[in-house]
């Protein structure tokens, strides 16, 4: 029987509500429910839980899963010796204490120790008060949460079936904040909260336009254009493109730094950007990430899962909802960071009713017990065994038609039909090959002065990085490189100026052979 779970995203702007029926490894987007925050000075955790007042409350026997906003958290990467748990906490413990500005009694915290790299623990914290006061306000509204989840990091639910494999960074664009996360085979590795978001943007024209601020907020959304090259779009665009530009500055320094930080500290190579929220609708933004990070840029929202049905969403519902059905997906998930523990462990009530029942029932339940512990055993290994034989099918398929396939079925029928599969086939060439066509393919070394410093091949995608004399150089060589017929694209990165006159560059090159 399907279970209704509640996933609540506290947003600055507006508090969001995803509504999912839950079954045996099923999800359905049912509903999310929106509602505006009042714009105010002082509180925003407090107004928008005044707001989400406003939304009907869950029902009797409903999960909620609740993010707590990301900057009412402390997040932190701790280098951890291997020890046992008791010792590992105490451990912790006394690290934290040195980077909070409270006493340890008063703070809520939980840990995570990474698998890769290894020696390294996610740690997160918060002041015991502030839960104390959101779960009576949430008690108010007759909200009983399973989980306290970490909003920065609770996107690994939906990315994870999105993309198992691989290491990806979310950006969640908001109106007040944003929240970065990096994920790594579908699990979080890191995260923070950017105070710094689409206010700032709107904040930029009202000042630069001498206009209200409901004014600039509608030109931003109507008008608003961002670009890597300001000067290539039509003159009436430019003013609003340029001030944009500025006021997105400070936010792409950010996260330009975090990259390189974890990047350093986790080890492991970002694929992909994943963008979401309000503010990522802005018109350009996508490209414009993609030129100042050198990453190719996809959407994220609950219509990029593909075991999800059909959500009904407009484009602005899917993006300022993907947090919200996030959290949902994370319910009652075991082994996750939660503050539910201690004082605030969940406890569900029951009537005198149920507690006389269970002594009534309590030897019949003892004698059954014994009986399942022999099922039980097996069954979990079997799921084991089965999680295990899963995660290999989905490897195994990205790797050969391109897309994460699942039922064992299809991908017969795949095989049988050509291996066929989202309209690509079984790689027709390879890694080598790939080289040996951009090899042959670069203007010769009379015409063009190139040095390649690094080229990353993989399944789709082909990374370069080189220096060459000139950005007219740099053209050339994307020139040649697009009249291959088995790269669909190739796109250029940032370019910038290194020893001498000469250029640094980088390009994604999307391969469709291999």
């Amino acid at each position: 029987m399907a279970q209704r779970v509640l996933g609540i995203d506290l947003g600055a702007h507006a508090v969001k509500v995803a509504e999912l029926e839950v079954g045996f490894r099923t999800a359905t987007l049912a509903h999310l429910g929106t509602v505006d925050v009042v714009p105010d000075v002082g509180d925003v955790t407090g107004r928008s839980l005044e707001a989400l007042g406003k939304l009907p409350a869950p029902g009797e026997g409903d999960g909620v899963a609740f993010g707590i906003p990301g900057e009412r958290v402390l997040l932190r990467l701790l280098n951890v010796p291997a020890t046992d748990a008791k010792k590992l906490q105490a451990l912790i413990g006394n690290e934290l204490a040195d980077d909070i500005p409270w006493e340890l009694e008063e703070v809520t915290y939980d840990h995570q120790i990474l698998g890769e790299p290894a020696g390294k623990a996610l740690v997160v914290a918060t002041r015991s008060q502030d839960l104390r006061e959101v779960l009576e306000r949430l008690a108010a509204l007759r909200i009983e949460p399973r989980n306290l989840l970490v909003s920065p990091l609770a996107y690994a639910h939906l990315v994870r079936r999105v993309r198992p494999i691989g290491t990806v960074v979310v950006l969640d664009l908001g109106h007040l904040r944003t929240n970065l996360c990096v994920v790594h085979d579908g699990r979080a590795l890191a995260g923070r909260t950017i105070s710094r978001a689409g206010h700032q943007l709107t904040e930029a024209l009202r000042q630069g336009l001498q206009v209200g601020y409901d004014e600039a907020e509608r030109i931003k959304e109507a008008h608003g254009v961002v670009s890597s090259q300001p000067d290539e779009l039509p003159a009436h665009e430019r003013p609003v493109a340029e001030m944009l530009g500025r006021a997105l500055a400070p936010l792409v320094r950010e996260i330009k730094q975090s990259l390189w930080v974890y990047g350093a500290q986790l080890k492991c190579r970002p694929e992909a950007l994943f963008v979401c929220g309000g503010t990522s609708l802005l018109r350009g933004l996508d490209g414009y990430l993609a030129a100042e990070t050198g990453l190719p840029v996809e959407r994220l929202s609950a219509a990029s899962d593909p075991e999800l049905p059909e959500t009904g969403l407009t484009a602005e519902g899917e993006a300022v909802g993907t947090l919200a059905v996030s959290l949902a997906l994370g319910f009652g998930r075991r082994g996750e960071l939660d503050f539910r523990q201690g004082e605030f462990a969940f406890k569900k009530t029951s009537s005198i009713f149920r507690d006389k029942l269970w002594q009534f029932v309590a030897a019949g339940v003892t004698v059954l017990l014994f009986a399942a512990l022999g099922s039980y055993a097996s069954l979990y290994a079997l799921r084991k065994e089965e999680a295990a034989l899963q995660l290999r099918l989905r490897r195994a398929t990205r790797e050969v038609f391109g897309e994460v396939m699942t039922n064992p079925k299809k991908v017969s029928r795949a095989l049988r039909s050509g291996a066929k599969a989202s309209g690509g086939a079984i790689p027709s060439k390879s890694a080598m090959d790939v080289f040996e066509l951009i090899s042959n393919n670069v203007p010769s070394a009379k015409a063009v002065k190139l040095d390649v410093t690094r080229l990353d091949i993989k399944p789709g995608k082909a990374y370069l990085t080189g220096t060459a004399d000139s950005r007219s150089a740099i053209g050339e060589v994307v020139k040649a490189l697009k009249d291959v017929k088995c790269f669909s694209d190739v796109a250029t990165g940032t370019i910038s100026e290194v020893g001498g006159e000469k250029k640094q560059f980088s390009l994604t090159i999307t391969t469709s052979c291999f």
